[in-house]
């Protein structure tokens, strides 16, 4: 097997994922975004590991806000201990909300807050080209409106550890 910098293996799997997701036929590595005719906007986002206990990986997806697109796909790429691994056939849990919820009062009334969004996973893969490297491709989209949003997102993950 061939050894591929990480950007080679990137690039490869943009563009295997790319046939999952509608309208991204063409994406290249370097700019954090990125636009195909006709396409959703492509975000490559930035995943914080926050735990690796009970046989779970979890963390969040960092999306930067305000976006204007209401309709994005998020490319996601982390390195993983090699000792853990990640087990792909398993499902993935993503759970949107807002990043950063200080000095914004709690909604009152049967109203709630009034954005709603929804994922669609598109790619999940590891490891990518053989090394630690895991991959997601996420569709994120506002349900309540068709406006983009104002705020920075934070999408919490689960993913379920390979058994030793």
């Amino acid at each position: 097997m061939t050894n591929l910098s990480e950007t080679q293996a990137r690039r490869n799997f943009l563009l295997k994922a790319s046939a999952g997701a509608v309208g991204l036929s063409t994406l290249g590595v370097g700019p954090s975004v990125a636009h195909a005719a006709g396409a959703a906007t492509a975000l490559y986002a930035t995943f914080t590991l926050q735990s690796t206990t009970n046989g779970f990986l979890s963390g969040y997806i960092t999306v930067p806000g305000p976006q204007h697109e209401n309709d994005v796909t998020l490319i996601v790429h982390f390195r993983v201990n090699p000792s853990l691994g990640v087990d792909a056939t398993f499902p993935a849990l993503f759970h949107v909300r807002q990043a950063v919820n200080a000095g914004i009062p709690v909604p009152t009334g049967p109203v709630g807050a009034p954005d709603q969004f929804s994922t669609q996973l598109v790619t999940y893969e590891y490891p990518i080209e053989g090394k630690d490297t895991l991959g997601l491709v996420l569709r994120l989209r506002r349900v309540d409106q068709n406006s983009g949003w104002g705020q920075s997102l934070r999408i919490d993950t689960l993913l379920k550890l390979k058994t030793v």
